[in-house]
């Protein structure tokens, strides 16, 4: 068979080969936002990379120029204010910057928060101090300070009396800015020994808590009492927890730290206003209120009497009542002589110093009690303390 009698069929056609005039499937909302999102990312890592980049470039130029910039990044931002933004006392910003004492130039993060705090506690009028940063140039201070509840008389290192004053939690220290009137409307405390830690500073004193209590109820139930407070003596509330106040008036008043304080001047004001409105009344010279129900009330001695006035010469003796008193200043027994009454005529009649019989026995009723050495005569009139016990 030749070749020219062969014959190749054509390729199969496939229906691909056809042409479509069909568009082709447009994009979804997802892919969309995935493409966009897919961009983005390109960017911020692009973005992150040059700036990283920059700054790197920047620090080694700092570096190799001016170093000390890397040492203190904040030598650009100094301190231009210190402001005191609370406190709830007397303190003023001008006592805080001196107290502060800053180096003029400081930087605002070059500053130790920590010996600033110190300074300012260091005085026992602040109980405790905030310091904070605000950006750009200003510190900030908050103060809490301690008030005085009673008054101090101490002495300095050289000796000199200093007064001072003593908070709740017993804090010894001078009083800045407080109003003088203040200050003197506050009793003394005396009974309390002071232990010198370091220059001003004392140990902090026991028992004033109850000390303020018993002031602060004083002021709120009995107002007219408080003023006459002049000394709280704490030299009993150790051993016995008492508490001993002695007035303006010369009286003294105990009160039990075991009892409540209310209770306590309910009593004293009651006793008070029934001694003091009595047609009788004498003074009263102590009240112990720390005994409970029973309170026990000391009246102060009545007052010795006048003196009496020489007699004239050739004056007549005349005859006392059996119950009248006779000062005698001996402290032993004396008969009381009484003399002859006059004549009808002629000078009286006197009785010569010789006719006195010592050792005769007077009539009854004229003895007179023995006085006690270097004391003032005392008469029949009883000067011995009056106990009286109120419910």
């Amino acid at each position: 068979m030749s070749h020219a009698h062969l014959s190749i069929p054509p390729p199969a056609r496939s229906w691909t080969e056809i042409p479509q005039e069909i568009a082709p499937r447009a994009m979804s909302a997802a892919g969309r936002r995935r493409a966009a999102f897919s961009m983005c990312k390109l960017i911020l890592v692009s973005a992150l990379i040059g700036t990283t980049i920059w700054a790197g470039i920047e620090i080694y130029m700092t570096w190799r120029h001016d170093p000390r910039r890397l040492a203190d990044p904040t030598q650009s931002s100094p301190l231009r204010t210190i402001a005191l933004q609370h406190t709830n006392g007397v303190l003023t910003r001008d006592w805080l910057v001196e107290t502060l004492a800053i180096r003029p130039g400081s930087t605002l993060m070059g500053l130790d928060l920590e010996a600033l705090k110190a300074r300012l506690l260091a005085n026992g009028q602040v109980r405790n101090a905030i310091l904070t940063r605000q950006f750009p140039d200003t510190l900030a201070v908050t103060l809490d300070e301690r008030t005085p509840v009673i008054r101090i008389l101490v002495q300095d290192e050289s000796g000199q009396p200093l007064h001072a004053v003593v908070s709740q939690d017993g804090t010894v220290y001078r009083g800045i800015n407080y109003d003088p009137a203040l200050i003197s409307s506050l009793p003394w405390l005396d009974g309390v020994g002071l232990r010198r830690l370091s220059g001003e500073t004392f140990a902090p004193v026991a028992g004033i808590d109850s000390v303020a209590r018993l002031l602060e109820d004083t002021r709120t139930w009995t107002p007219a009492l408080a003023p006459e407070f002049s000394i709280v003596s704490l030299v009993r509330y150790a051993d016995d927890g008492i508490l001993t106040v002695n007035t303006t008036r010369g009286e003294q008043f105990l009160f039990g730290t075991s009892d409540d304080f209310f209770r306590q001047l309910a009593r004293l004001d009651y006793i008070l206003e029934q001694a003091r409105q009595a047609p009788d009344a004498r003074p009263l010279q102590s009240v112990n209120l720390a005994l409970g129900r029973q309170v026990p009330i000391r009246f102060q001695a009545p007052p010795a009497p006048a003196p009496a006035a020489p007699a004239p010469r050739r004056a007549v003796a005349r005859q006392q009542p059996a119950t009248a008193p006779q000062p005698q200043p001996e402290p032993a027994l004396r008969q009381v002589v009484i003399p002859a009454p006059p004549a009808e005529t002629g000078t009286p009649a006197r009785t010569p110093p010789q006719q006195q019989q010592p050792q005769q026995q007077a009539p009854a009723g004229r003895l007179l009690p023995p006085t006690r050495p270097g004391a003032q005569p005392q008469t029949q009139t009883s000067v011995l303390p009056r106990i009286a016990f109120h419910i």
